[in-house]
């Protein structure tokens, strides 16, 4: 709905949307629906809608909560709850509601105002007057609630907890802004909100986010493959590096290291690395990385993808990347035993390790030749390995994490699959919404304040469980995860 429709809608004194625009947890007055207008309970309260859904080119199909279907021609106009017209003329702000949240929020700050109800209707009127903005009733009503939400978003990571605030170099570095880049308060505070999202997800406290702590991961390059990867920068006088998780090499005269990661590069394996090389004696000043992909980056880190490297068959652990809301089975498992930050290691390398000091080779090699080689969690006291939990089959280990986590499960009535959300992404409403897409804590792509990409919150499956712990690991590690093949054919 564009603003000049939802102008119209509000000059009318009808709070009208195209059904194509409706999206789930929205409130539609039925009276105003040409099929259920004559349901005796139309008059008496919204119809909740659950799912939406193009059938044909010309034809929507809406799904309501205690009510039937209903397939509407494209464009049929329903009268929806003040709440909800609300919510979508907010969505749809023009660049003109956009400047003006700004340009009040900026002023606040800087003058240490609260940007309060009363008066930012006032500002927002003067900074028309003074800029020369021609903006209509619905553009200023707008950009009077968007200003609101970014005080909101301000004042909850200034005020909150100051101590704990963290610089804007740091979240320049974190997110790799453009430093040189003025950033308006507005911005800023998007910034820190984003910031403020991972950390709490992270469950990591007052600290700074953060991935999952290295030394728990699965991505431990062997040997061989490091020794594949810097042979040709060992030809630029270099010298390698042995007994180290991702330092593989040294260029003194360069003042680069060579880091090797079987998996993703992200802040945490570079703080890893940068620790292995301030232990290891190494000045350097420049840090070469070799992985499947990268999450993090600076100015002295330079990057190359496993699948850019001109050397056959390198000797990579045998992974696939595969989105979270595709895996099932022992994948999903292994996925969930990840997300908790268990330490994994295949079953042949955890035996040889336990048994290399009293087996001879011979005898270890014959026992390791009647074994399966899938991943297996090593317990951190008696460094014994287990089999992996079946977390989406067992409600002993899955319905745990579900308590724990606090994550929020409904079945569909008609299809009879499960859906489910995060609470901290449902939220507290008395209707909540069950929507599949967020952009709250999603992948910035911009400077703006809805230049995010969208993040999948709402996760299907066959069963509770499934469904539950899809929504948990993609919580954890993202929307897609490498997975080892072995599991994938399991």
């Amino acid at each position: 709905m564009n603003l000049q429709q939802t102008e119209q809608a509000t000059t009318q004194g009808a709070l009208m949307l195209a059904v194509e625009t409706l999206r789930a947890g929205d409130q539609v007055d039925l009276s105003s629906c040409p099929f259920l207008k004559a349901h005796p309970a139309a008059d008496l309260q919204y119809g909740v809608v659950e799912e939406v859904e193009r059938e044909t080119p010309e034809c929507v199909a809406v799904w309501y909560e205690s009510f039937n279907s209903v397939g509407y021609p494209l464009g049929t106009m329903l009268k929806v709850s003040p709440e909800t017209f609300a919510k979508h003329s907010v969505a749809h702000l023009s660049e003109v509601s956009r400047q003006l949240a700004s340009l009040v929020l900026e002023q606040a700050v800087s003058r240490g105002l609260e940007v309060e109800a009363d008066a930012v209707r006032d500002a927002v009127d003067q900074f028309c007057k003074l800029h020369d903005i021609a903006a209509t009733e619905t553009e200023r009503v707008a950009a009077c609630d968007e200003a609101q939400q970014l005080w909101l978003v301000h004042k909850a990571t200034t005020e909150a907890d100051p101590d704990a605030q963290p610089s804007w170099d740091y979240v320049v570095e974190h997110f790799g802004l453009d430093a040189s880049f003025d950033y308006s308060a507005a911005d800023r505070a998007q910034y820190y909100q984003l910031l403020k999202v991972e950390q709490e997800g992270k469950g990591n406290g007052a600290d700074l986010p953060e991935s999952e702590d290295a030394a728990t991961r699965d991505d431990v390059p062997s040997k061989k493959l490091k020794s594949q990867l810097i042979a040709s920068w060992l030809g630029a006088k270099g010298v390698a590096l042995d007994g180290h998780r991702y330092l593989a090499a040294h260029q003194e005269k360069a003042k680069r290291v060579i880091v090797v990661v079987d998996g993703r590069f992200d802040r945490s394996v570079f703080k890893a690395a940068h620790e292995e090389a301030r232990s290891a004696g190494v000045e350097a000043e420049k840090m070469h990385v070799y992985c499947q992909i990268a999450t993090y980056t600076g100015r002295s880190i330079e990057i190359t993808k496993f699948e850019d490297v001109q050397v056959k068959d390198l000797d990579r652990k045998q992974r696939k990347r595969v989105r979270v809301a595709d895996l099932s089975g022992l994948a999903l498992d292994w996925a969930v035993a990840l997300a908790r930050g268990c330490t994994m290691e295949d079953k042949h390398d955890a035996f040889r390790r336990i048994a290399k000091d009293v087996w001879s080779e011979e005898k270890l090699a014959e026992q390791l030749s009647t074994m399966t080689n899938e991943p297996v969690i090593v317990r951190e006291l008696s460094a014994n390995f287990e089999p992996i939990p079946a977390f989406s089959t067992s409600r002993e280990h899955g319905g745990l994490i579900v308590e724990e986590e606090g994550i929020a499960t409904r079945r569909h009535t008609k299809s009879g699959l499960w859906f489910a959300m995060m609470s901290a992404d449902l939220g507290d409403r008395e209707q909540p919404a069950w929507s599949k897409w967020t952009t709250q804590g999603g992948t910035r792509y911009g400077n703006l304040s809805y230049q995010v990409n969208k993040r999948q919150q709402l996760f299907s499956g066959e069963t509770q469980l499934i469904a539950a712990m899809r929504c948990y690991v993609a919580s954890k590690l993202g929307e897609e995860v490498e997975v080892p093949v072995v599991l994938l054919a399991a």
